[in-house]
């Protein structure tokens, strides 16, 4: 069998192959929306930092790139999800929120950042804990 025929084989063999999904498991795409709706319910205003967004900002195409990797290099390590929440005229709260699936670990960037600045991610795996994270947070004066 000639190379090229074995390299298209295997081409073809993963392509025929579903990746596993872990039973129980819920997709982070999921909670993020689930968490995203609870704060527009809730009106609490947010900010989420998206991938798609990410992808479109570092994905090449036009741009300077030492600019674009710069940029990248400043929000890496930032939770999927920033909720804020006026408690005076001056002072807001801001809840970092970090949304794993079951398996999903903190990312040493993500642990990098949250020791350099001192806050701590909040960090749910189940829309059980997004309610009570987002609940215990709208119910915070100071």
């Amino acid at each position: 069998m000639l190379k090229f025929d074995k390299q298209r084989e295997k081409k073809e063999r993963e392509a025929r192959r579903v990746p596993k999904k872990r039973k129980g498991s819920t997709p982070e795409s999921t909670l993020q929306a689930y968490a995203e709706g609870l704060l527009k319910a809730m009106g609490i205003p947010y900010l989420r930092l998206s991938t798609g967004l990410m992808s479109a900002l570092f994905g090449g195409g036009g741009g300077k790139k030492g600019y674009h990797c710069q940029l990248a290099k400043e929000l890496k390590g930032w939770p999927d999800i920033m909720a804020f929440k006026q408690v005076s005229e001056k002072y807001s709260l801001v809840l970092w929120l970090e949304l794993k699936t079951d398996i999903g670990k903190l990312r040493q960037s993500q642990k990098n950042r949250n020791a350099e600045l001192g806050y701590v991610y909040q960090v749910a795996t189940t829309e059980k804990e997004i309610d009570e994270i987002i609940k215990e947070f709208n119910n915070c004066s100071t």
